[in-house]
């Protein structure tokens, strides 16, 4: 690097052999050049313009008197199936590079998210990409390998859902506008739209030995058939006995967009309406007429049911309920009514000893 006192200039000689210095100059100091490898590259900056430009390898690069270098860099290798986008922070402008390339960005260049997959589309998979000059959102569904372009980003990549003959789904998009997919005319399949979201319902879960508060769970594809749950259910009679009450109930889902719009949970709501109904139905009979006409009181109380505008405002249908055990609940009661059976279980084997004895005699 050769200074010039009357000039005032700096020069870089790079020609091979001797070097003798002119009148008026003088050497500031020898420099090595910089070995860049066939995937480097270096960012020199021009002092006097303050501009940066690009050195790529595999070269020596000698750096000018007035330069500078930034930095030395690897080049960015892109597979097949990945690519990058690249942003000009002094344009603003952004470009899409892809893959299998070697990548060397411009030194105003950023590549925020770094190097990228490409998407892979199939008939079970689709992805949702935003416009960022629109604010818009697509899904793009066209199989095989998607990359985006420039100003664009992939939001996300959704799977497809599989509706089955028995069950429907419900969607809802920004507006609250509902959209049923029902499997009813066969199994079928959909991606959600860009701006819908599948409706989620949490439903109350009544196992044989369930107690207040009962487990919940998610659901999305409502199940169009016949739904057993069992009870569990304290009752008194209008003789203030308590009796505790298991069975089973049946119910349907007949209007999927009324129940969507009436509950969250109907598994809960024809739970808690049956409950009440067999309720109401044994409080309106003694212990003894209880003992004698169970089943018919059962009967009773679901046909008082059946007829209850409450399910059908919520776009079900109790279709049956029914009881498999009793028992009483305080235990002197339980005692005295067990001593009530065996008085008469041995009332009754006394009668039929008794007629057996009245027929020999005979």
């Amino acid at each position: 690097l050769v200074y010039n006192k009357t000039s005032g200039l700096k020069s870089l000689v790079t020609t091979a052999g001797p070097f003798v210095p002119a009148p008026y100059e003088e050497i500031q100091k020898e420099q090595q050049a910089r070995l860049l490898e066939p995937l480097d590259y270096a960012v020199v900056k021009n002092l006097l313009t303050g501009e940066a430009r690009n050195e790529v390898g595999p070269k020596l690069l000698q750096q000018g008197p007035y330069e500078e270098i930034l930095s030395t860099t690897k080049k960015l290798v892109l597979e097949k199936d990945e690519y990058i986008q690249l942003l000009d922070k002094k344009t603003g402008n952004e470009r899409v590079l892809q893959g299998p390339d070697q990548v060397v960005p411009e030194p105003t260049e950023i590549a925020e998210a770094g190097v990228q997959k490409a998407v892979f589309l199939t008939d079970q998979q689709a992805a949702v990409v935003i416009d960022r000059t629109t604010g818009q959102r697509r899904l793009e569904t066209t199989n095989g390998v998607f990359i985006p372009g420039a100003y664009e980003r992939v939001m996300e990549v959704r799977s497809k859902y599989l509706v089955l003959s028995h069950q429907a789904a419900v969607t809802r998009d920004p507006a609250g506008t509902l959209r049923m997919i029902s499997g009813a005319l066969g199994s079928t399949a959909f991606f959600l739209q860009p701006y819908e979201e599948l409706v989620q319902m949490q439903w109350s879960v009544y196992g044989p030995d369930s107690q207040d508060p009962v487990p919940k769970e998610t659901v999305t594809m409502i199940d169009l058939r016949a739904q057993q749950q069992f009870y569990n259910v304290e009752v008194r009679t209008s003789d203030n006995v308590k009796i505790r009450m298991q069975g089973t109930l049946f119910w349907q889902v007949q209007d999927v967009l009324t129940m969507i719009a009436m509950t969250a949970d109907p598994a809960g709501d024809v739970s808690q309406r049956a409950r009440s109904g067999l309720i109401a139905a044994v409080s309106k009979h003694t212990f003894s007429s209880f003992m004698n006409d169970f089943s018919n009181i059962t009967q009773e109380a679901y046909t008082a049911q059946s007829t209850d505008s409450f399910y059908a405002a919520r776009g079900v249908r109790l279709q049956s309920l029914e009881m498999t055990r009793y028992e009483m609940v305080d235990q002197e009661t339980a005692n005295i009514l067990q001593l009530i059976i065996q008085e008469s279980t041995n009332r009754i084997n006394q009668l039929q000893q008794q007629e057996s004895e009245n027929d020999v005699k005979a």
